[in-house]
């Protein structure tokens, strides 16, 4: 297993972990191959141990508990001259507040740079709060598909990054058509309080954040993400499975989208959306989920880039047709969830300006965990 030890600076491109208000770089993943890293960073079977769990022993039926899951595109700092009084530097500290508010388990964050994880790192470290993190380039730091996650709920175990782009490509190139080098990073957790040592309650979560300027590429994206739900799925058939991002483009009548939902028999991801599987929808009466820092007055057709929104053409529409981040989910044959709750998080920070350009989206999960089942003789 990899160590972990203290540094002040990241090596562009490897792989961030933050404990506690220290950083801590592994320089050298555990697996490093074409187009996707991956780092092991502790081993599975022991957590129960250090967090509570039921031990070694078995359990006398399955366990439950809540999992408040988040997606939410933070806008990128590089902005900031743009963005004036929406700027990163006048809503850190908003933003750090919203999260301490709503104590959610994991953050799957977009547009979020290294500086920007730790600053939130930081504010959040007295709420038990670390991160995870990948620059999609590897020459400079760059926007990632980071996570902020709640240690006391959530053990790291494993944490990688994958490139969107054609077999063979570097890591940190541009795939297809796409303006930017494009990534989706996957964490492998143990739920604390649920399993035991020798049947921990996995999930693992996926953050990621399409190309809004190549369409090839985001269809391209949704096939090589689909095809890693897949592989997951195979070598880890007990792990339940989150995924959410910015996808940059809408539902309504859309290849990315359909494919993701498609049965994993037919070459798509058997995934589930959770803003329409969910008991209770709560989407805010709004046309989608970006808004350019302009709310319920966001009127316009397109997104950014060739982001153009269909949900009024569509022969069936759907509410959230003209969303643009999504929200999947998958149960494990070993861990289930049932979204109670979607919610499309419309606060606005205390000086009345909006947390980021997008609205971030929330999950209330139930997580059940069962026993595998005993073994005949």
């Amino acid at each position: 297993l990899l160590s972990l030890q203290p540094s002040v600076r990241s090596p562009r491109g490897r792989h961030m972990v933050s404990v506690g208000a220290a950083l801590c770089t592994h320089a050298r993943p555990r697996l490093c191959l074409g187009r996707s890293i991956r780092h092991v960073v502790s081993a599975a079977p022991s957590a129960a141990k250090r967090s509570g769990g039921s031990g070694g022993g078995g359990s006398a039926g399955p366990q439950r508990t809540e999992l408040v899951v988040m997606s939410f595109n933070l806008r990128t700092e590089f902005q900031e001259a743009t963005d004036g009084p929406d700027g990163w530097s006048c809503r850190r500290l908003g933003v750090a507040e919203l999260l301490r508010s709503r104590r959610p388990a994991l953050v799957c964050c977009q547009e979020a740079t290294e500086a920007m994880l730790t600053f939130l790192g930081k504010r959040l470290a007295g709420d038990g709060y670390s991160w995870v993190g990948v620059s999609r380039s590897v020459d400079h730091a760059d926007e990632t598909a980071g996570m902020l996650y709640d240690r006391a709920r959530l053990e790291l175990i494993e944490h990688g990054a994958e490139w969107f782009g054609p077999p063979g490509m570097a890591k940190g190139a541009a795939g297809w058509d796409a303006a930017c080098p494009r990534t989706m990073e996957s964490a492998l957790f143990r739920v604390r309080g649920l399993g035991t040592d020798a049947e921990p309650a996995l999930i693992r979560a996926v953050s990621t954040h399409f190309d809004h300027v190549g369409v090839e590429a985001r269809a391209r994206s949704a096939e090589q993400l689909a095809a890693a739900c897949r592989r997951w799925e195979a070598e880890q058939p007990v792990v339940a499975l989150v995924v959410c991002g910015d996808f940059n483009t809408p539902k309504a009548d859309t290849p990315g989208y359909a494919c993701l939902v498609a049965s994993a028999s037919v070459g798509g991801a058997s995934l589930r959306d959770v803003a329409r599987a969910a008991e209770v929808r709560r989407l805010g009466g709004v046309r989608s989920t970006i808004h350019r820092f302009q709310g319920a007055g966001f009127k316009e057709d397109r997104g950014d880039g060739t982001v153009e929104f269909r949900n009024t053409t569509s022969e069936k529409r759907e509410e959230d047709g003209d969303f643009i981040d999504w929200f999947f989910y998958r149960d494990g044959s070993r861990v289930r969830f049932t979204p109670r709750v979607f919610e499309v998080v419309t606060d606005v920070l205390p000086n009345g300006r909006f947390p980021s350009d997008h609205y971030p989206l929330q999950a209330t999960f139930e997580v059940v965990a069962s026993a595998a089942p005993a073994s005949k003789l």
